[in-house]
């Protein structure tokens, strides 16, 4: 089984990906996410047997800056499992203008995920496609990549 958590700041990022689970796997999306006004945050979305998205608003995990990401990952429990047979993956908003950026987030925010056995990916908050209807490249390849072992 696997569990893919969802760190955002945004709330576009969770739109976007229930979007294009909608428009790569045909998952719908929950009546109860669907407004503009829908609150994603510990939303756990079922979309396979045994595969579920979980939607957690943290930016400081995936903020930049020098604080530390470890305690926050060791002390949120949808980090872990207690089924050693359930993948748990990541899918971390984040922000990047294409420049080196000091006290960059991803790097930390990486090892204290990997440290806790969290397979991660980026995916950068400022590349949202201006129709729903088109392909979101970005978030489809993030979620293709942590959960390539249960996803075509």
């Amino acid at each position: 089984s696997m569990r893919l958590v969802v760190v955002h700041a945004a709330d576009t990022t969770p739109r976007r990906v229930m979007r294009q689970l909608r428009q790569d796997y045909g998952v719908p999306i929950p009546e109860a996410l669907v407004g503009s006004d829908a609150r994603f945050d510990a939303k756990i979305v079922d979309i396979a047997p045994a595969i579920t998205v979980e939607f957690r608003k943290i930016p400081e995990l995936t903020m930049h800056g020098s604080h530390d990401r470890t305690s926050i990952v060791q002390s949120s429990g949808f980090f872990h499992s207690d089924d050693p047979d359930q993948l748990v993956a990541a899918i971390c908003e984040t922000t990047w203008d294409g420049k080196p950026i000091p006290n960059d987030g991803k790097p930390p925010t990486r090892k204290a995920l990997a440290a806790a056995g969290v397979v991660s990916q980026f995916l950068t908050a400022a590349d949202v496609p201006a129709k729903d209807e088109e392909t979101d490249f970005r978030a489809s390849a993030a979620l293709r990549a942590p959960s390539g072992l249960l996803l075509p």
